[in-house]
């Protein structure tokens, strides 16, 4: 059965905020607390949320993502499924994912380095390299993550701002703080007695780590992976390039107000990379029209392609 307006408007209170309490969850909703008991574990025994987990941003801790996009050439479904394997299990891996149109896979890794990623990449071409065709290697250099406010009619109405991560100054942080947060990306949720228990402190100490982490940019907030794909919608990236690169800023900020934004990339690859949750390529097509109604004279070319299916999204490197 399909969420209705009431679960919606649950999913956008838990995607702003994992860690609120039923009481509060409730004033958003305008339900019980005995009611949002009920609705989130059918929400989550329906698949309609899949998790909670803390948003870090691990360039505090001294890493820097790169993404690498490969268009398989000469391969076989069991060559694919050796390597997308390997890849998954791959500690580093964060993200990992199938992609229909312009490339056939994608991943982004954790390093601290790109000389780290250029060893990760050798070992990966002589395991793999032999039905590699096309290739494209960028870092990241900021992230900006997206709340789902179209999910909700309350979200629409909300425009919350995004979290941005990359770029860092990295944070101090010892044992017991990777230990806690380790805990949050695996369930946000948790209690912070059970958060104790597994980082050895106890739930005061827990508490103001929690907080510290949060003032150093390391925790960027806690969410609920609500399962997009269940709700309908497919994650669509679309790749821009300008003649004018004077007009990105304009552009990204064009693009904020469309309902379905996920994320907007800085990477070296592209002027600008935008990712929407759409429901189909009809609601591509409407907004691409628009983007080029008012920015055609200042972008050379608009490239897009749609993830299949994500196969690894990790939340927290170690």
């Amino acid at each position: 059965m399909k969420p209705d307006a009431k679960d919606l408007a649950l999913l956008h209170a838990l995607e702003g905020n994992a860690r609120a309490r039923l009481s509060e969850l409730g004033r958003a909703t305008r339900l019980s607390k005995a009611a949002v008991a009920q609705r989130i574990s059918h929400l989550e025994s329906e698949g309609f949320i899949e998790g909670y987990y803390a948003l870090v941003d691990a360039s505090a801790l001294g890493f820097m993502s790169v993404r690498a996009y490969v268009k398989f050439s000469g391969s076989s479904p069991a060559r694919e499924k050796k390597f997308f394997a390997s890849l998954a299990r791959d500690k580093r891996v964060w993200w990992l994912g199938r992609i229909q149109g312009e490339w056939d896979a994608g991943f982004v890794a954790w390093v601290r380095s790109l000389s780290e990623f250029a060893e990760f990449w050798e070992k990966l071409e002589r395991r793999h390299g032999s039905f590699f065709g096309r290739r494209e290697i960028s870092p990241y250099l900021r992230l900006r993550a997206y709340p789902l406010d179209f999910i909700s009619e309350a979200g629409r109405e909300a425009k919350r701002k995004p979290a941005s991560s990359g770029g860092e100054k990295e944070a101090e942080i010892d044992g017991v703080d990777r230990k806690i947060l380790r805990a949050l990306s695996k369930n946000s949720r948790a209690p912070l007695v059970e958060i104790a228990r597994q980082s050895g402190v106890s739930p005061v100490v827990v508490k103001y780590r929690v907080r510290a982490l949060e003032k150093k940019g390391v925790i960027k907030g806690f969410r609920a992976a609500v399962n997009t794909v269940a709700l309908g919608y497919s994650l669509y990236k679309i790749d821009f390039s300008f003649n004018d690169v004077s007009r990105r800023a304009e552009l990204a900020g064009f693009l904020e107000g469309f309902p379905g934004i996920a994320y907007i990339d800085e990477t070296l690859e592209s002027d600008l990379e935008a990712d929407f949750y759409l429901r189909n390529q009809m609601e591509l097509d409407e907004l691409l029209g628009k983007v080029k109604a008012r920015f055609h004279s200042s972008l050379r070319e608009c490239n897009y392609f749609v993830y299949a299916r994500v196969l690894k999204y990790s939340r927290f490197p170690g």
